[in-house]
C-alpha cells in the first residue's frame, strides 16, 4: 500500500514561519545580538534585500553579514570558535532585522508623502500595507473617520493593515 503525500497548507506554512521567527528572536536575545553599520541598497535589491552589516554579540564585533540582493541566502561570516557558526537561526534573525529596517524606511517615506499631499485643508489620508507588504495610501475629501471606515469596508480593504488612522 502506498501512502500519498499531502500538500502542506498555507496555515502549516504560517505556523512554521512564526515558530522560526520566534526561535530566531530567542536566539538573538540569548546571544545578545545586534546589527550595526547596516547599509541597505534598495536599487540593488532584486529578489532579496541587498545589504551589508556588522554582527555584534555581547557588545563585541563577531562577524559580518551580507546579501547581494539577487535571491540568494544571507551570508553570515562569524569569527571561528563561537556559538554562532553555521546557525540558520542567525541568518533568519538577520533577514528579519533588515526587513524591519526597510519597512520602517518605506513607512516613513509614505507618511511623508501623505503629509505633503494632504496639506490642503479638509483632506484625510491613510496608509495601508497590502498582502505583499507594500505600503500605499489613499486620500479622502473629508475628515469624518466614520465615513472613511464605511468607504474602506465597501471597497474591501479589510485584508489590509491600516497604519496611520
Amino acid at each position: 500500500m502506498t501512502q500519498t503525500a499531502t500538500k502542506p497548507s498555507m496555515a502549516d506554512f504560517n505556523t512554521r514561519y512564526e515558530a522560526e521567527a520566534k526561535a530566531s528572536k530567542k536566539f538573538a536575545a540569548d546571544n545578545k545580538l545586534e546589527l550595526k553599520k547596516v547599509k541597505i541598497f534598495l536599487p540593488g535589491s532584486q529578489e532579496t534585500i541587498c545589504f551589508t552589516a556588522d554582527i555584534y554579540a555581547n557588545g563585541k564585533k563577531v562577524g559580518y553579514a551580507e546579501n547581494d540582493g539577487h535571491g540568494g541566502c544571507t551570508m553570515a561570516r562569524t569569527d571561528k570558535g563561537n556559538d554562532l557558526d553555521n546557525s540558520p537561526l542567525l541568518e533568519r534573525w538577520i533577514d528579519d532585522v533588515t526587513n524591519e529596517e526597510v519597512n520602517k524606511k518605506e513607512l516613513a517615506k509614505t507618511i511623508s508623502k501623505i503629509k505633503s499631499s494632504t496639506k490642503r485643508k479638509g483632506f484625510k489620508a491613510f496608509a495601508y500595507k497590502d498582502d505583499k507588504g507594500s505600503i500605499n495610501y489613499v486620500q479622502f475629501p473629508h475628515t469624518d473617520l466614520a465615513k472613511i471606515m464605511t468607504y474602506l469596508q465597501q471597497k474591501d480593504y479589510q485584508g489590509y493593515t491600516i497604519v496611520n488612522i
